[in-house]
């Protein structure tokens, strides 16, 4: 939602940047010719005041021009000046000062535009020769006024305000069922088919609402069609059971009554045999873990022993292979969990390891406890010295019956005991993640929560 807010803060302050610039012209457009208009109406007829006032000095002097400028100031609210040249050019500062010196110069009735208003000269003649000013400003003339209104400042902070609530509240409209769309999404991606959006209860009308809508009944489907998948694997992994049971009394009667098996097609058989006993076992603990059947009870399980017990066993079994296991515990370290469950994740992962590490070398297990700045945690890492797997692939090995299609050699394996390792370490609250390890070989890091030794 933050990300949402600032661009919808944005493009509202882009868009009112664009309006005021607009009227900002649009206000300057219509000053100037409002300007024009105005001199054109109001100086016109204060001009004829100064031709008036000329000739009242010239006819009856000092006096009728008194008499005319206090009428001015009365009646149309006119103030005026009267200046000789000395006055004038002593009082630079003063517009009406400057008006009267340009109006000398001129020598003739001129129109000066100031800041403050507008101001009319015009020269007078005394019988003796000498020339005055007289200078007109209308109160109320057209005044220049800035470009900007004053209360600028208390405008761009009031928009700020509501435009920020409005965004703010926009932003929370749009962003919230997208959030819980969000949320639904992860809890699926992680596995939980169950996990919807809720649409129908949130009471909008929208495109959103129908996103949502959409959304669960994908959902649904998904996990109409999972749920089929996963029960048929475990019909047919319970059916085979039977077949297969019988099949081995078969092979052990015959083991019996052949003595020899010169071309080895009894062993071919058995060999065969166990491994389809092992596939659907497989199957069976993987729609196990992924049915969400309750867990057995968890207790305090010691990962130092239990790992020193999977190193055992497995490394009797990559012996006559030619390679070695090692393990390295930093102490007493434990978790809470089902034992057995564990301990299935965990040797699935080495001997998976052992599958692929080259003869003559070593997996190696290392079980650490990290404490840090957040919650106790327990490590088990896996390495083994194999071919390794490109970065596209290190994710995918955790999927059921994948087998990566550039590994060297025939495939080995059912292709299920990552997956199952991943689903027992989820319901425990753990991960598993794999990367590359330096130099060669992959890297197989285990994550549950620890408790106290």
């Amino acid at each position: 939602m933050r990300t949402l807010f600032a661009r919808f803060l944005l493009w509202f302050w882009i868009g009112l940047a664009v309006l005021l610039g607009a009227e900002i012209l649009l206000e300057t457009h219509s000053l100037n010719e409002g300007l024009a208009v105005h001199f054109g109406h109001v100086a016109r007829p204060i001009e004829l005041y100064a031709d008036l006032a000329r000739a009242v000095f010239v006819t009856r002097g000092e006096p009728g021009l008194d008499s005319l400028r206090r009428t001015l100031d009365r009646e149309a609210d006119i103030e005026t000046f009267v200046f000789d040249s000395t006055a004038a050019t002593r009082d630079k500062s003063s517009a009406a000062a400057n008006t009267a010196l340009a109006a000398l110069r001129a020598g003739h009735t001129i129109v000066v535009e100031k800041p403050e208003g507008f101001f009319i000269g015009s020269p007078l003649v005394r019988r003796d020769g000498r020339l005055d000013a007289f200078v007109l400003y209308p109160r109320h003339g057209p005044e220049r006024r800035g470009l900007l209104p004053p209360d600028l400042a208390e405008r761009a902070l009031a928009m700020l305000v509501l435009g920020g609530i409005g965004c703010w509240l926009l932003a929370r409209y749009i962003a919230a069922p997208v959030s819980r769309l969000r949320q639904a999404t992860q809890r699926i991606a992680a596995g939980d088919l169950t996990a919807r959006v809720g649409a129908r209860q949130q009471g909008r009308r929208d495109e959103i609402e129908d996103l949502g809508r959409d959304f669960d009944q994908m959902a649904e489907r998904l996990e109409t069609l999972v749920g089929a998948q996963r029960r048929l694997l475990s019909d047919i992994s319970h059916e085979l059971r039977s077949p297969l049971a019988r099949t081995n009394v078969a092979l052990a009667l015959m083991r019996q009554r052949i003595a020899d098996d010169p071309d080895g097609m009894m062993a071919r058989l058995e060999l065969e045999a166990s491994r389809l006993n092992q596939l659907i076992g497989d199957v069976l603990t993987l729609s196990r873990a992924e049915s969400g059947e309750p867990v057995p009870e968890f207790q305090r399980v010691d990962l130092g022993a239990l790992a020193t017990d999977v190193a055992n066993d497995a490394r009797f079994e990559a012996a006559p292979q030619g390679k070695d296991v090692r393990l390295a515990c930093a102490g007493e370290i434990a978790a809470m969990g089902a034992p057995e469950l564990l301990r299935s994740a965990v040797d699935n992962v080495v001997r998976n390891a052992i599958r692929h590490t080259a003869a003559g070398t070593a997996v190696e297990i290392t079980v650490v406890q990290r404490d840090g700045n957040g919650p106790r945690e327990a490590m088990i890492e896996v390495r083994d010295h194999g071919p390794g797997l490109p970065s596209d692939q290190l994710e995918r090995i955790f999927e059921p019956f994948y087998r990566f299609e550039g590994a060297p050699g025939p495939p080995s394996g059912t292709g299920l005991g990552l997956a199952i390792a991943r689903r027992v370490l989820a319901r425990h609250g753990g991960s598993i993640r794999a990367q590359s390890a330096d130099g060669a070989g992959l890297v197989l890091t285990i994550r549950l929560p620890a408790i106290e030794a």
